[in-house]
């Protein structure tokens, strides 16, 4: 009796199994690989950005003080220059488009600049420790 109750478990588990094989959605998307890398003043990303179409290379040179960014397609097997861009200014905006994004980064400083001078009082406002920080440029 207690042979024939676990070969009965046994094909349970097994029919169980083969049910799962059988009955799983195998049409999930797969999961694409993305890198980044840099070296000799420069820095790469890559990804695939539409599963099965194309691939695209972002390419910083940070070898001069003029930053440029180029962007590449990869598609059918050929290496397309897509986008070429000096970012040297890119980098000094504090906001782009300006007053678009919430908070904005006048907000956030202000906010920030707030919680540096209350750290300073201290407890109770008595003008703490750290009192010599340097504030950064305000937006």
């Amino acid at each position: 009796m207690r042979t024939q109750l676990v070969i009965a478990f046994l094909l349970g588990a097994a029919v169980a199994l083969l049910a799962t094989l059988v009955f799983t959605d195998r049409s999930a998307q797969p999961t694409y690989a993305q890198s980044a890398a840099g070296g000799g003043g420069f820095f790469g990303v890559t990804a695939n950005t539409q599963p099965g179409s194309q691939d695209i290379i972002w390419l910083i040179d940070g070898r001069t003080d003029t930053p440029r960014l180029n962007v590449y397609e990869i598609k059918s097997g050929r290496l397309n220059l897509v986008s070429a861009r000096n970012i040297k200014y890119d980098f000094q905006l504090d906001e782009f488009p300006p007053k678009t994004q919430q908070p904005s980064v006048k907000e956030v400083y202000e906010e920030t600049e707030k919680a540096r001078k209350d750290a300073r009082r201290g407890p109770g406002g008595t003008g703490g420790a750290g009192g010599g920080e340097k504030d950064d440029k305000k937006p």
